[in-house]
């Protein structure tokens, strides 16, 4: 018996000793694959700079690419030969470094699964954890961060998500929760803000939902808690990334503020034509502004309900054809006489656009190319200014 036991250690022993060595000789093998498929699976760009194997761990230095940059982030990464990590078993696991001292834990799953947890406390503009899990080939990204803080262009406090993202042939589908302390840009300051963001696809027609909304806001003055939606759909999605691809080579190009403005203009407008082929909508909702004097509520629709006929760029009056809309509001009176000057809101009060006391409303609706503005048909000029 005894010698049995001492058998069973000693095989034990050797499979111990000998299978980080298999485990080395199988990943520098596959590695270059396994890369080829993240790389295919994103928009971002790797490469294998650098593998040197050893039997119980190897080196190695891969350049990671963003999408339109030629300048590669290089992460450096000792690799150790499984079967164990902090994750749990896995064919690979190890850590490494990327800039400024992040440092990044991961475990290549036996099921081909990469987990990765990513610190940032060591970052001098931020602080914070990221933990992410790609599965399906790399085409499933799950993600959750908590703690996370930067101080580099703006203040973001303590915030926290989590989310999902499939990536299928190209196309992400998915939905990302976020909540923080605090926001602070040039522009705004939200305390406790939040965030919801889902992404579905039909065909080539992606649908974004964006719900918002925080306990403070600070812009020209302190406001209370405020929360909204924002909704585009029938979005052509391939000309939607060509506009992003634009705007991303024209913000590296160094051009002037003015002639960056030009370029995103004529790139709009150069698209505008097929984005409205497809009969796009934009719709907010549950728009509510709890202020001091009062609570500010409002939504709206415009929907395009065919394509639009040609030369409406020349005659804006052609899209009546083919645009249903609507809106309503209601808000104090003295708000928007902050908002809008004395003067611009006598002028809406004296056109019927507004109506009321203390609190004032607004309700329209424009349909069949007639405009019904607070119940009273109402005459639009399309004439260009």
């Amino acid at each position: 018996m005894i010698r049995v036991i001492k058998w069973c250690i000693g095989v034990c022993l050797i499979l111990a000793l000998a299978l980080p060595g298999v485990v080395g000789l199988l990943t520098a093998k596959y590695l270059p694959d396994a890369l080829a498929q993240m790389d295919r699976a994103s928009d971002w760009h790797l490469d294998l700079a650098y593998y040197n194997r050893g039997w119980f761990g190897s080196m190695a230095s891969v350049d990671l690419t963003p999408p339109d940059s030629s300048e590669p982030i290089q992460f450096n990464a000792v690799v150790r030969h499984g079967p164990l990590s902090r994750f749990g078993v896995g064919w690979l696991s190890g850590f490494g470094t990327v800039r400024e001292g992040f440092r990044l834990d991961w475990t290549l799953g036996l099921t081909l699964n990469l987990e990765a947890h990513l610190d940032l406390s060591s970052w001098p503009q931020g602080d914070g954890t990221l933990d992410l899990d790609l599965s399906e080939r790399f085409r499933r990204v799950d993600y959750e961060l908590s703690g996370v803080s930067i101080r580099q262009g703006m203040l973001l406090d303590n915030a926290a998500g989590s989310g999902w993202w499939v990536n299928d042939q190209g196309v992400w589908t998915g939905t990302t929760t976020l909540t923080a302390n605090r926001l602070a840009t040039a522009v705004a300051d939200l305390a406790r803000p939040s965030l919801q963001l889902d992404l579905t696809h039909q065909d080539d027609l992606a649908t974004l939902e964006l719900r918002s909304g925080s306990e403070q806001l600070r812009l020209d003055q302190d406001y209370r808690d405020w929360q909204g939606t924002l909704t585009l759909g029938r979005l052509h999605r391939p000309t939607v990334a060509s506009i992003i691809s634009a705007l991303n080579q024209s913000l590296k190009s160094g051009l002037p503020p003015d002639q960056l403005a030009s370029a995103l203009r004529n790139q709009v407008v150069f698209s505008l034509p097929l984005l409205l082929q497809h009969q796009p909508l934009i719709e907010v909702s549950a728009l509510q502004l709890n202020t001091e004097a009062g609570d500010a509520i409002g939504e709206g629709r415009l929907e395009f309900i065919a394509p639009p006929p040609p030369g409406y760029l020349a005659d804006p009056g052609l899209l009546a054809q083919v645009i249903n809309a609507s809106w309503k509001w209601q808000a104090p009176r003295s708000l928007l006489q902050t908002w809008l000057g004395p003067d611009t809101l006598a002028r809406l009060l004296d056109q019927g656009v507004a109506t009321g006391d203390s609190q004032l409303s607004s309700e329209a609706l424009f349909k069949d190319q007639v405009l019904l503005l607070n119940g009273t048909a109402a005459e639009v000029n399309w004439a260009r200014p």
